[in-house]
């Protein structure tokens, strides 16, 4: 099944992004260190769901750990 998220990478964030649940591995939350963009000059804590995926890797999801478990339960 292909659930629809919501990309948390700072070049991508906001753009949809389909994932097909049978692949995922492993689904867990967590915070990530964001380098400075453009000229802000600021580093940011940013908390995202990461979505393992192989062989691509790891998805970063704007979406609650909870809500990207009640859509990969439906």
């Amino acid at each position: 099944m292909l659930i629809k998220l919501t990309n948390a990478l700072p070049t991508l964030r906001g753009q949809p992004l389909l994932l097909n649940t049978d692949k995922i591995v492993s689904v867990y939350s967590g915070k990530i260190t964001r380098e400075p963009q453009d000229d802000d000059n600021v580093t940011y804590i940013d908390t995202v769901t990461f979505i393992h995926i192989p062989p691509h890797g790891t998805w970063e999801v704007t979406e609650s750990l909870e809500e990207v478990l009640a859509l990969i339960k439906c």
